[in-house]
């Protein structure tokens, strides 16, 4: 069988970080990840992504085959130009695919006109919502014309691929839909293996993309109300980039924070900051799917802080936000500080249940 995926824009994953601002994320990871375990059992894979320099547009790695496209880098036209070149260069392989797999809201209107083009099947995952994640950052109109949009490919789609309950639970509600054919697939990461320290300071560490969805400018005030006989004992390493990064910066500047958080932008060698990390903390403001760097956090046996995305998960393997407003988040951070000693016990549940149900 082959295989077509679309919604990855780079590969290998991380190389984008050397050309542009705003390198990929968990989506990227995720999908490259289960591409390479499909070529190894045997199906052959095809992926179309951006073209870097001094990359070739064909290259084949046993059934991976990866097909790269010219695109425009610029914060407004990557995404336009990149999908449309995408959708171009898959009339030269369609008649060689027996499915069509895509990632994310947008990618699936591309995917269902090929499909319905090509008469080829397709299975969509849509790794949260986008219509969702632009709720108070976008004006109603764009709002509505996104949900639109997603609520008209998803029933278009053969098949729905859910990473987790809370994340068919959001597409349902937030669409207002519910029969739409599913399966639920928990996402699969490799393990991080890492050899456990102690830290002298209580390490934060956030590991995504620098980007209005993931709460940090909560997340810096929260911390700019710690105590200061608390405060200095903290350490925020802030992993990752992303076109709010500059402000954050600034914020953390402003308020004299800058002692004690640390912009370390993109890498793909996370194992360095969860090896002698306190704490993983992701104070999301809603609309995620499942994050690759959680799921890793917890295989590394690192204690995580969530915001309520309804991880699939048991209270007893994780600290939970009840909400993303910025006093749950430092009265949260203030209690875990005090009595961490009372959630060690998450580590071992949340490693053990990440091996489990996630590897």
């Amino acid at each position: 069988m082959q295989i077509l995926m679309l919604g990855v824009k780079e590969f290998p994953y991380g190389i984008s970080a050397k050309y542009e601002k705003f390198p990929g994320g968990g989506t990227a990871r995720y999908v490259i990840s289960i591409s390479k375990h499909l070529a190894d059992n045997g199906f052959v894979v095809h992926l179309i992504v951006r073209k870097m320099p001094g990359q070739k547009l064909y290259e084949s790695i046993g059934n991976l085959k990866i097909h790269r496209v010219f695109w425009i880098n610029n914060k407004y036209l990557r995404w336009p130009s990149f999908s449309i070149a995408s959708f171009l260069r898959s009339f030269s392989i369609i008649n060689k695919i027996d499915l069509i797999h895509s990632h994310g809201s947008f990618d699936a209107i591309f995917g269902i006109i090929l499909s319905r083009l090509f008469k080829k099947k397709i299975i969509g995952t849509p790794h949260g919502l986008t219509s969702f994640q632009a709720e108070g950052r976008y004006n109603k109109i764009t709002v509505r014309l996104t949900a639109s949009l997603e609520r008209m490919s998803f029933r278009k789609l053969d098949k729905i691929i859910f990473l987790t309950n809370a994340e068919r639970d959001v597409v349902f509600e937030k669409l207002n839909m519910n029969h739409l054919n599913y399966e639920i697939v928990n996402m699969a990461i490799e393990p991080i293996q890492v050899n456990r320290t102690q830290s002298t300071l209580f390490k934060i560490v956030f590991i995504g993309r620098l980007v209005p969805i993931k709460g940090l400018e909560n997340l810096l005030c929260a911390l700019k109300q710690i105590p200061e006989n608390i405060l200095k004992s903290i350490k925020l390493f802030i992993v990752g980039d992303g076109f709010i990064r500059t402000e954050l910066e600034q914020f953390s500047k402003d308020h004299k924070l800058d002692e004690f958080v640390h912009f370390e932008g993109f890498t793909t060698n996370i194992e360095q900051y969860l090896n002698d990390a306190s704490l993983y903390i992701l104070p999301s403001t809603g609309g995620e799917g499942l994050p690759v760097s959680m799921l890793e956090a917890m295989s590394a046996g690192v204690p995580c802080m969530v915001s309520n995305f309804e991880a699939p998960f048991s209270e007893n393997t994780f600290i939970s936000l009840s909400n993303n407003n910025l006093k749950q988040l430092q009265n949260q951070l203030f209690i875990t500080l005090k009595i961490l000693q009372n959630y060690k016990v998450l580590v071992k549940k949340g490693n053990w249940k990440s091996k489990i149900n996630f590897q």
